[in-house]
């Protein structure tokens, strides 16, 4: 089989059913095989807690967010942190004033039947949590230290953040289900990247924790750049396929 290209089988199409009724879960490039080679890594990171989060950088909302996270929020333009270590690890894009995208490990659980208190996500471990940080209070699908719980099928990640922005004036929006993640590494990653993305993509223009949302081969994305040239490159699920293709095709001279 090609790298990169779509895996075959009877559990490679969307909505499997495995077993009585237990429908699998799958990612939007779950199809689709790693690319290894010397000059270009390509895989697929699925299944991400991502939290749209708008709150007054200055403002008590804000404080709280930052005490939970266990940083502060991003304020300069293009950058983000992370991932911060903690319960779970998080990293903080900036997408505009008042807003930013928070990324974690937790997998998007859905708040559905999850043990209280502190400990370890579902799928996961960690240490136990102390009070007012995002280690505090529930695991993925438990409720926090206020006593609140989120939405159903919400990730626990947006439940914990929601209780940390209190009474304070914010949003708070999971949208894990919006995008997956691609990383795109090794010594010909900008290259490939710059066979279709307008941004100025050298080292000292984005270098490592700059970000910006963006087009890849006029598909939006959110680009950034990590160390040892390795970018994320968050994508709308439905256009995740089309544009693994084109990265696949952008990096064959790279992959001979």
């Amino acid at each position: 089989m090609a790298e990169g290209a779509p895996e075959t089988g009877p559990e490679t199409g969307p909505g499997t059913v495995a077993g009585a009724g237990r429908a699998v879960r799958r990612s939007p490039l779950g199809g689709f095989a790693p690319v290894a080679g010397e000059r270009v890594r390509m895989a697929e990171t699925p299944f991400l807690a991502q939290v749209d989060v708008r709150a007054d950088p200055l403002g008590e909302a804000a404080a709280g967010l930052a005490a939970a996270l266990g940083t502060p929020l991003p304020v300069r333009p293009g950058t983000y942190t992370g991932p911060v270590t903690g319960y779970p690890p998080c990293s903080v894009f900036w997408l505009g004033p008042d807003k930013w995208l928070v990324v974690g490990a937790e997998g998007g659980t859905p708040q559905e039947g999850g043990p209280p208190g502190g400990g370890a996500a579902a799928g996961g471990s960690g240490p136990p949590g102390g009070s007012g940080t995002l280690g505090g209070g529930a695991a993925a699908g438990g409720s926090g230290p206020s006593g609140g719980s989120g939405a159903p099928g919400e990730s626990g990640l947006a439940a914990r953040l929601r209780a940390a922005a209190g009474d304070g004036h914010a949003a708070v929006t999971d949208v894990s289900a919006q995008r997956t993640v691609i990383r795109l590494a090794g010594p010909a990653a900008r290259d490939v990247l710059a066979h279709g993305c307008p941004l100025d993509l050298h080292p000292r223009v984005f270098g490592p924790g700059t970000c910006a949302r963006s087009t890849l081969a006029r598909a939006d994305v959110l680009l950034a750049a990590g160390e040892d040239e390795e970018f994320q490159i968050f994508v709308r699920s439905s256009f995740a396929a089309y544009l693994w293709a084109w990265l696949l095709d952008a990096a064959t001279e790279y992959l001979r």
